[in-house]
């Protein structure tokens, strides 16, 4: 486990502007973790920094509260780039190249005293490609049970569960759906604002730049082992 911090200066190799704050590994996450650390109108923003580190983003709903959120992702990254790096000599660096997330959201919304007085999950799974334009595939929102269990996919599964969905909504076999099917591109600190939007509505004063404070991460020990 690590905490990771995406800047401006790396975002042509990891497919993001500005800096983005999330934490990073390549097992999956089990949201559901963190529920034991979060009392509504007596858990802190402090506590919660210190517990999930540097959010991901912060904002404002329409009533002023504030909103916090993290995105907790799941990729073997090591597999990606050996895949990407094996694909690129096959086909001399023409071919494009893809990326599997599992974005689990862990979002809280505080009053004006900064104690949480609501806290929702969601998330998503989808993969990332990018050749001369960069664009999803495979996106679809995780289940409740996904997000509260250390479920993650590899780039194969990331496809199969969406074309098994689409398949039970539709009635199209599974093995016609078309997941190559490009969605608008949404990196982590994206997803992590559509799952906020998704459960407390529009939001403005998005930031997705939160800067570090003392006390972050000082009890991520607890549920990040």
């Amino acid at each position: 486990m690590k905490k990771t911090l995406l800047c401006s200066l790396l975002a042509a190799s990891l497919l993001v502007s500005g800096c983005v704050s999330y934490r990073a590994g390549k097992n999956g996450f089990d949201a559901s973790t963190v529920d034991p650390y979060v009392t509504l109108n007596k858990t802190t923003l402090k506590d919660v920094r210190a517990l999930l580190g540097t959010p991901t983003l912060t904002a404002r709903d329409a009533e002023g509260n504030l909103i916090v959120g993290y995105g907790l992702v799941g990729h073997n990254l090591g597999a990606g780039i050996a895949r990407n790096l094996t694909k690129s000599i096959a086909t001399i660096g023409l071919g494009s190249k893809s990326r599997e997330y599992v974005v689990k959201n862990v979002l809280f919304k505080l009053n004006n005293d900064n104690v949480v007085i609501d806290y929702k999950k969601n998330g998503a799974s989808y993969l990332t490609r990018w050749r001369f334009k960069t664009w999803n595939e495979c996106e679809r929102t995780l289940t409740d049970e996904e997000v509260n269990s250390p479920v993650t996919y590899d780039i194969d599964q990331v496809c199969e569960v969406y074309a098994e969905e689409v398949a039970t909504k539709t009635g199209v076999p599974v093995d016609e759906v078309d997941t190559g099917k490009e969605f608008p591109f949404c990196y982590i600190s994206c997803q992590t604002e559509r799952g906020a939007r998704a459960v407390f509505g529009e939001l403005s004063n998005v930031d997705i730049s939160v800067s570090k404070e003392d006390g972050d991460n000082s009890q991520s020990k607890l549920i990040f082992r």
